[in-house]
C-alpha cells in the first residue's frame, strides 16, 4: 500500500526530472526536499563569465602533511581562523557534532537551519559566480553514499527513492541516540560501463538513485580517525547501510562503508568503516555483475603503475 507521504512525495517531485542537472537536499524530519535543477545550454558560454576563485592557502597535498583535513568555513566570522587556530569553525563544529546526540527536535533545527542557509545563501553566492560548484562553506564532516538501481525515472523509481530515504526517517525521528544535523541529498545517475562503478552495468538505460549522508565528527584530533568514531555514529551508519546494502545498493568507493560485517548474524553489530568482509561482499556483488571486472582493472591498473606507486592496502582489497 503507498502511502500519502510517498504519493505527495512522488507527484512533487516528478515534474523536476525535465532538467539537465537536478541535485535535491532532503529534510528527513519534515519530508521537504529542496531541488536545485539547471540546463545545459550553449548561450552560456557567451553570455557568462568566467569564475574567479578565491586561491587556497594551501593545496590539499600541503595540508594532508601538516594532519590538517577537510575544508575550513569560510565568510566574515571565520576570517581571522588559520592552520592552529579556528576558534569559530571548532566550535560550529562541535555544536554540528553535540546536536546529534541531542534527540530529534534539536537535530530537525539544525537541518531545517542548513536547508534555509543553502537556499538563500549558498545558491545566491553560486548565481553570482556563474558556478555550478555553489557550496563555498562546510564543515568537517564525513559521507557514506550509495548508488541503489531504480526501476526507471518515473513513477516508480521515485516511489523507490522515497523507501531508500525513509530508511533515514524511520529512524530520526524517534528517540533514540543519534539524529542527523545536516540534510541528506540525492540524485539521479544512468547507468554506465565503468566497471569499478557502483553504477556498472550493461543496460544502457538503466538508472540509479544516489544516496548521501553526513555524520560530524568531533573537532578533537583523535576522533577524525573512524576506529574512535563514536558508537552512536557507526550503529546508525551500520542499520542505514544495511537497509541500503539489502536494497542491492553499491558503495561510493570515495566515501565511507563497510559500517557492518555481513557474516555477523546478529542484525544489530556494528563496527569502525571498510569492514574487510563487507568489502569481500561487495567484491562478490561486482564479480556477479561484471565477471572478470576486477581483474582487468587490475591488470589496465598494472600497465599504468608498473611500480605501484598508487596501490595502498585499501585498493589490494579491492583489486586483488
Amino acid at each position: 500500500m503507498v502511502s500519502t507521504l510517498e504519493s505527495e512525495f512522488v507527484r512533487g517531485f516528478k515534474n523536476y526530472l525535465r532538467h539537465d542537472r537536478l541535485e535535491t537536499f532532503y529534510d528527513p524530519y519534515t519530508g521537504g526536499f529542496l531541488p536545485l535543477m539547471w540546463d545545459l545550454t550553449d548561450e552560456f558560454d557567451e553570455g557568462g563569465c568566467e569564475n574567479n576563485p578565491i586561491a587556497p592557502d594551501r593545496t590539499t597535498a600541503e595540508r594532508a602533511l601538516r594532519d590538517h583535513y577537510g575544508s575550513k568555513l569560510t565568510g566574515l566570522l571565520f576570517k581571522w581562523s588559520n592552520n592552529q587556530i579556528s576558534p569559530i569553525h571548532d566550535l560550529v563544529q562541535l555544536s554540528c557534532s553535540t546536536v546529534q546526540d541531542a534527540g530529534p527536535k534539536a537535530a530537525a533545527g539544525a537541518v531545517a537551519l542548513a536547508m534555509g542557509n543553502i537556499s538563500k545563501t549558498q545558491v545566491t553566492a553560486a548565481f553570482a559566480a556563474y558556478s555550478e560548484t555553489w557550496l563555498t562553506e562546510a564543515a568537517q564532516s564525513m559521507f557514506m553514499s550509495y548508488f541503489v538501481e531504480i526501476p526507471d525515472l518515473g513513477e516508480e523509481g521515485l516511489k523507490k527513492t522515497y523507501q531508500l530515504l525513509q530508511v533515514v526517517t524511520d529512524i530520526v525521528t524517534k528517540p533514540g541516540p543519534f539524529h542527523i544535523t545536516a540534510p541528506m541529498e540525492f540524485r539521479f545517475v544512468r547507468g554506465g560501463d565503468s566497471v569499478m562503478s557502483g553504477t556498472y552495468n550493461t543496460n544502457p538505460n538503466s538508472m540509479y538513485v544516489n544516496l548521501d549522508i553526513i555524520g560530524f565528527i568531533d573537532s578533537c584530533k583523535s576522533r577524525k580517525n573512524p576506529v574512535n568514531y563514536s558508537k552512536n555514529l557507526l550503529e546508525f551508519m551500520a542499520t542505514v547501510e544495511r537497509a541500503w546494502y539489502n536494497a542491492g545498493g553499491l558503495p561510493h568507493q570515495g566515501k565511507m562503508y563497510g559500517f557492518f560485517d555481513p557474516t555477523d548474524k546478529n542484525e544489530q553489530s556494528f563496527c569502525p568503516p571498510f569492514n574487510d568482509k563487507f568489502i569481500e561482499k561487495i567484491n562478490e556483488r561486482r564479480d556477479e555483475r561484471a565477471p572478470g571486472a576486477r581483474r582487468a582493472f587490475n591488470q589496465y591498473r598494472k600497465e599504468v603503475d608498473p611500480q605501484d606507486m598508487f596501490l595502498n592496502e585499501y585498493m589490494e582489497k579491492l583489486v586483488l
